[in-house]
């Protein structure tokens, strides 16, 4: 009897380990939750497209990728923007590192490890745009970020994305003034 008993236990546990495992692999492919690295690894190179206000404070933004890994994940960005006054670039260094969920991580400004922020990507297609909530100049913004080949005609999902994620979109980017600029 103990041993028919014992078989059964283990069959049981064997049964329950097997669906617990098939039932994680679904969760790491869930389609509507973003890969953040996926997305690093997508873009090397993007422009800010759209804030949330007209400040001027993130004109003519635009990222390039310097470093990518894979294990363990981290990815470096350097910034440029022009300050307010349109006339000078300002450089920032992001590096990136996994945070506590797989659409967030943690980002070092300028090597300042005693100030680590997080970011949020709210949406991408990993193919020509995300849509996120990025630390810069002291505060979080909602910011649209696209390849360098639909900056001058974005997809309309793209931006009835950045509209439901973010508020209304101003431009941070036009040809005129971001020339010479932009990498």
């Amino acid at each position: 009897m103990a041993r028919v008993f014992s078989a059964t236990l283990i069959a049981v546990c064997i049964w329950l380990s097997a669906f617990r495992l098939a039932s994680c692999e679904g969760e790491d492919q869930n389609p509507d939750i973003v890969d953040a690295f996926k997305v690093y690894e997508s873009f090397p190179y993007v422009l800010a497209l759209y804030d949330i206000d007209n400040d001027g404070d993130l004109d003519c933004l635009n990222a390039v990728r310097t470093d990518l890994e894979k294990e363990p994940r981290s990815a470096t960005y350097t910034l440029s923007l022009k300050d307010k006054d349109l006339q000078n670039i300002r450089i920032y260094t992001y590096y990136l590192t996994p945070g506590p969920t797989p659409d967030t991580t943690v980002v070092i400004i300028d090597n300042d490890y005693e100030h680590p922020l997080t970011n949020r990507i709210a949406y991408t297609d990993y193919e020509k745009c995300s849509v996120m909530e990025f630390p810069i100049n002291q505060r979080e913004v909602c910011v649209m970020w696209v390849r360098d080949s639909v900056k001058d005609e974005v997809p309309e999902t793209c931006v009835a994305q950045y509209q439901k994620n973010c508020r209304e979109a101003t431009p941070v980017y036009d040809k005129d003034s971001c020339e010479g600029l932009i990498y």
